[in-house]
């Protein structure tokens, strides 16, 4: 079993801090929120889809931080009262 944690709970860091705090911690993994639902900045899903080279250096930087990706979490919640559960009715 590996130590993890999902990257919104430090979802006030940036992409390089929240890596730096996880490794800091002795976090194993991550699992990051990617269908647009998460306000991290951990992810920008449109440069990660359009481009190879984007991809790889963000498993460069999470593999040079000793740190492995647990998932890629594509679920939100269409019932939430705000704006982004309207927009997904």
């Amino acid at each position: 079993m590996k130590i993890g944690m999902i990257t919104d709970s430090l979802g006030n860091l940036s992409f390089d801090e929240m890596l730096r705090a996880s490794a800091e911690l002795g976090l194993e993994t991550l699992e990051f929120a990617c269908g647009n639902w998460s306000s991290a900045p951990h992810i920008d899903l449109a440069a990660m889809l359009e481009s190879p080279a984007t991809r790889a250096e963000f498993v460069a930087k999470v593999r040079d931080h000793g740190l492995t990706i647990a998932a890629l979490n594509c679920s939100g919640n269409p019932l939430h009262p705000g704006p982004q559960g309207k927009q997904h009715r």
